[in-house]
């Protein structure tokens, strides 16, 4: 196999007078972006401060006498069960930029009612594509929680940190370039 030289700033280089619009315009697609929302991310400063914990616990200084625990393992063990935890808890939401046909579908449900954060949300779920399933209501219950039925929700900074600010990203479009992928030129670079 040719070894693949790929570097990012390749740019695509077309004939103007092979372009065909319709046929360019048939493949094109509205942005998207990914985000991956923890639902127990408090585990981190837990993490965090059972790992400045596990700095003092020297595994070295141990006394390892027999029968006896080393405190740094379970430490580190507590760590990790931790980390699978809230690695567990995660979820990708991905959003796509709306048409304006479902602009038009928001402003019309939302008639003559101003409400700023019905229609930010309402807006976030046409634009979310996954999980499915998830409407207006359901992303004021991730961002605000419910005390009747018992759960937190992720508060508004967290949701504002990861739902709002990819949601901003594609609505504001920019920087739409070819992403580079070092681990995919490195993976072909090494084949043969």
């Amino acid at each position: 196999m040719p070894k693949h030289n790929i570097t990012p700033d390749e740019p695509v280089k077309a004939k103007v007078e092979d372009f065909d619009i319709d046929s360019w315009l048939s493949g094109t697609t509205r942005l998207t972006q990914s985000v991956t929302v923890y639902g127990k991310p408090h585990l981190r400063d837990e993490i965090a401060r059972l790992d400045e914990r596990l700095k003092t616990e020297s595994v070295e200084a141990f006394d390892q006498r027999m029968g006896s625990k080393n405190p740094a393992v379970e430490i580190a063990r507590e760590i990790e069960a931790k980390r699978a935890e809230m690695t567990a808890s995660g979820k990708r939401f991905t959003f796509r930029g709306l048409s304006q046909k479902q602009r038009d579908k928001i402003t019309a449900v939302m008639g003559d009612r101003d409400d700023d954060d019905e229609f930010g949300l309402r807006t976030i779920a046409e634009m979310c594509v996954e999980p499915a399933g998830m409407d207006w209501e359901k992303f004021r219950l991730l961002r605000d929680g419910d005390d009747e039925a018992g759960f937190a929700g992720i508060g508004v900074e967290y949701f504002e940190s990861t739902i709002t600010r990819t949601v901003q990203a594609v609505r504001a479009g920019h920087d739409v370039d070819v992403p580079f992928s070092w681990n995919a030129s490195h993976t072909l670079s090494i084949q043969e």
